[in-house]
């Protein structure tokens, strides 16, 4: 129960830190190009976005159909009654990939050092100063700045989508998108920015929960589509419902995007897909940059970047030791069921040598399990206060944004409420180690005086 109470934490959104861990250790992007077919050799396609395919279901006939409503429409193969009533089966269809902007596919090559292992500037006699042999890349607020070998390119640390053939701005290269509509992509080294690291193509905002993808309000998905994170954005992290880190640079409507990515002809014939909304609707094109961390941050050894990803591991840790104690409580409770049931059935038949052995097979069986959890209650606790102390020296300090500092404070607040279990669990768990071996030491010593008992009574 203690380690149920534990794992149970609504806040705790781990995909969220695995998610800022992922944004640190990704290469930055020294260019971008476009591609109607495949990326170029060495670029990687940086929408990375799928139609997510269908289920089997069951339609049946005389349904009235309605605009966005699958009225007689059902997951699941048809079956009973329903073959009789002119039900029949919809054959599921394969996922699809969703990653053309318009008519092409943005790519990106990517050189350098991650955010962890990239230099970062000093102040100098008011002037910013990178390390011996590197330079620094982007403009403005040091805390923008990142530093490069010399021979290395600077990343892109700016990314628009010019429409209508609209103008880019001075020292912006272009590359086009859809000549026909006047579509294009300008990005540029020389911006006040971190890196530009990645893309997301999304209806509507990018949900806080990175696993959540967002459903325009009011929208109805379609019955038969193959996942459950179609939905709005109904997870709040750092207090709000969307990943705020992430810019808007460009909008098609949904009509466009499934021609484009040769959908549209599909859909249309697929059971009672209301493909004629399509043109209701219109996705996003977000990028996002390196997770800000002020520079004051690096030069202090407890609040710097690598024990910021240090105390992230730490907490993903934590989340897999509760989810091991969670097993082997069960493991330990039906372990127990069992031996009380064989205990039993040795007696029936009277079997003394029988018990005897299987008593120290137990007492080793027991001791491992009891260790093993009592262990792993230290680490979480131990982990957590240190987690703790860490996440108060860096909200403190403002080491990153006000969305990361909140989300370090609210990760704080619910692995301190899981201390309380972790220490009644780790009690339970010494108090049943000291009480496994008493007993066994106390049968031990009860079967030596009873052998004793019986050689003298013999004699």
């Amino acid at each position: 129960m203690m380690v149920i109470k534990a794992f149970n934490r609504p806040e705790a959104n781990y995909n969220v830190i695995e998610d800022f861990e992922e944004n640190w250790k990704t290469l930055p992007l020294v260019d971008i190009t476009s591609s109607t077919t495949e990326c170029p050799l060495g670029y990687d396609n940086l929408i990375e976005r799928e139609w997510p395919g269908t289920v089997v279901g069951c339609e049946c006939n005389g349904y009235k159909r309605e605009s966005n409503v699958n009225s007689q429409l059902e997951r699941n193969v048809c079956s009973g009654d329903r073959d009789k009533q002119g039900c029949v089966d919809v054959y599921p269809v394969d996922s699809a990939p969703l990653d053309k902007f318009y008519s092409a596919k943005i790519c990106g090559l990517r050189e350098g050092l991650n955010f962890v292992e990239t230099k970062r500037p000093r102040k100098i006699a008011g002037e910013t100063k990178c390390p011996f042999g590197h330079k620094p890349c982007g403009t403005g607020d040091i805390n923008q700045i990142i530093c490069v070998r010399e021979q290395e390119r600077c990343p892109i640390n700016d990314v628009q989508i010019l429409m209508n053939g609209q103008a880019p701005k001075p020292g912006y290269e272009v590359v086009p998108i859809d000549s026909s509509s006047g579509v294009m992509l300008a990005f540029t080294t020389n911006y006040t920015g971190l890196p530009v690291i990645r893309f997301k193509l999304t209806e509507g905002q990018v949900c806080a929960n990175p696993d959540t993808d967002m459903i325009t309000e009011g929208r109805i998905p379609y019955k038969l589509l193959n996942t459950d994170n179609y939905h709005s954005c109904n997870q709040k992290v750092s207090g709000s419902y969307y990943d705020t880190r992430y810019d808007l640079i460009g909008s098609v409507n949904e009509e466009r995007l499934l021609k484009d990515n040769e959908l549209y002809l599909m859909l249309s014939n697929m059971t009672q897909y209301p493909i004629e909304d399509s043109s209701k609707y219109t996705w996003n094109l977000y990028s996002n940059e390196y997770n800000y961390w002020n520079v004051d941050c690096e030069h202090h050894k407890d609040i710097d970047r690598e024990s910021m990803l240090s105390l992230l591991d730490s907490l993903i840790s934590v989340n897999k030791f509760h989810i091991a104690l969670l097993i082997i409580g069960l493991f330990y409770t039906f372990f127990f069921l069992g031996i009380i049931e064989i205990i039993s059935l040795f007696t029936i038949c009277d079997k003394e040598s029988r018990i005897k052995r299987f008593q120290v097979v137990v007492f080793i069986i027991t001791m491992i399990v009891l260790t093993t959890m009592t262990y792993l209650f230290w680490f979480c606790i131990s982990t957590v206060n240190e987690a703790e102390e860490s996440i108060r020296q860096m909200t403190e300090s403002s080491c990153s944004s006000d969305y990361t500092n909140m989300m370090l404070k609210n990760y704080g607040t619910s692995f301190l409420q899981s201390q309380e279990p972790n220490r009644i669990g780790m009690v339970f768990s010494v108090a049943s180690l000291v009480t496994t071996v008493g007993f066994f030491v106390f049968e031990a010593c009860r079967r030596s005086v009873y052998q004793s008992f019986r050689e003298v009574i013999a004699s």
